[in-house]
């Protein structure tokens, strides 16, 4: 049964590895082509810059829009619905921490 890709590339790694000089040879061609790719200016055009700006614009406003839908969901308890009376998740922690906190002030004091 003929190798597959995978195992013929096993034994190519083996086999050069177990010869040094090989090994040293394929290893400063591999030095040379990861050190062009580094030094490879990194420069984008204003038109990809442009494409980039909007892409990430529309990113942005696509999960604004899916936040402000999630926080504007109403909460069902019991029988009834109550909509969310603190505008952000921030001010009900703020709300809550702070009420928290002075009941534990008044317990330190008693």
């Amino acid at each position: 049964m003929p190798k597959t890709s995978t195992e013929r590339s096993r034994t190519f790694r083996k086999k050069v590895k177990e010869d040094f000089e090989l090994y040293n040879f394929y290893k400063s061609i591999d030095r040379e082509r990861k050190r062009a790719e580094r030094s490879k200016p990194k420069v984008l055009g204003p038109d990809e810059i442009a494409r980039q700006k909007k892409l990430n614009r529309d990113r942005v406003r696509r999960s604004r829009i899916l936040k402000k839908a999630k926080e504007k969901e109403t909460v069902v308890s019991g029988d009834r619905e109550e909509a969310n009376v603190y505008a952000t998740p921030q001010a009900l922690g703020k709300a809550v921490g702070n009420t928290c906190l002075k009941a534990q002030g008044r317990e330190r004091l008693l």
